[in-house]
Parts: structure tokens; C-alpha cells; sequence
């Protein structure tokens, strides 16, 4: 993984993709499966890895590549079994070396800095927290 963006639509991955993006995660909060896989399906298309954004259920059948779950986002363990990438939130070293145990091949950490776009976001840890969670995980 080199860039990872996320997005909500498909002309914004598109444009992602050719910026140099090499995973491309579709995150529509609080949308049922239905609509996630509807809005999904064209993202399989992209030249890269393709993750769904909290829905075990959409990334599965999509046939994405991932899922990326957050901290109190259930399906851990049916994404593993299924085979898919999993990808944990986590906002500080004890929450990051969990999602690691757990099986993420990734952590999406922070908010390093304050974010308007989720309400209910951790408070930011910083770049010294980020630093301290890419030094506690592999």
C-alpha cells in the first residue's frame, strides 16, 4: 500500500486511482448493504486493491478485495474467514497492537489531526501519537 484513499464516489476513485492510488476504500456511512453493493460494483474495475468500508456483508459480496472495520464495527472475524484484507481503526498503541492481534493486515490510525467529516472521531492523537502507533505494529 502506497496511497490509500477514501472515497464515496466513483469519478473521485477514478481520479484517486490515476493520481496514484493503489488502494481505493468506498466508505458510505449509515447506507444499507444494497446500496453500498449498487454504488460497489464499478470500483472492481479500478487498477487497484478495493475496500469496503464497515459493511463484512457488501465487501463480500462484491468480491472486494478488503474491509476496513472500525472500533466498534462487528465481522472481524467472518471478513478473516472469508479471506478477505482486514483493516482495523485504531487511536492509539494499545487499540493498534489489538487490531494486529486480531488479524489486520492494516491500521487506519488517528484522526492525526481534527476532522470534520466524522462525528464521532476519537480526539486526534497528533503526529507523535501516529509515530507511536507505526512503532508499536508491524
Amino acid at each position: 500500500m502506497r496511497l490509500h484513499a477514501i472515497v464515496s464516489d466513483l469519478d473521485t476513485a477514478r481520479a484517486a486511482v490515476e493520481g496514484g492510488a493503489t488502494v481505493v476504500q468506498l466508505r458510505l456511512k449509515g447506507v444499507p448493504t444494497a446500496e453500498v453493493v449498487a454504488a460497489g460494483r464499478p470500483f472492481r474495475e479500478l487498477d487497484a486493491t478495493f475496500v469496503v468500508n464497515d459493511d463484512v456483508d457488501a465487501a463480500l459480496e462484491l468480491g472486494a478485495d478488503g474491509v476496513h472495520l472500525g472500533r466498534t464495527d462487528a465481522g472481524a472475524e467472518r471478513a478473516l474467514a472469508a479471506g478477505l484484507l482486514l483493516g482495523l481503526s485504531a487511536s492509539g498503541v494499545r487499540e493498534a497492537a489489538v487490531a494486529e492481534y486480531r488479524g489486520a493486515a492494516y491500521v487506519g490510525a488517528g484522526p492525526v489531526w481534527a476532522t470534520p467529516s466524522k462525528e464521532d472521531a476519537a480526539p486526534p492523537i497528533g503526529l507523535d501519537g501516529l509515530g507511536l502507533i507505526c512503532a508499536s505494529v508491524s
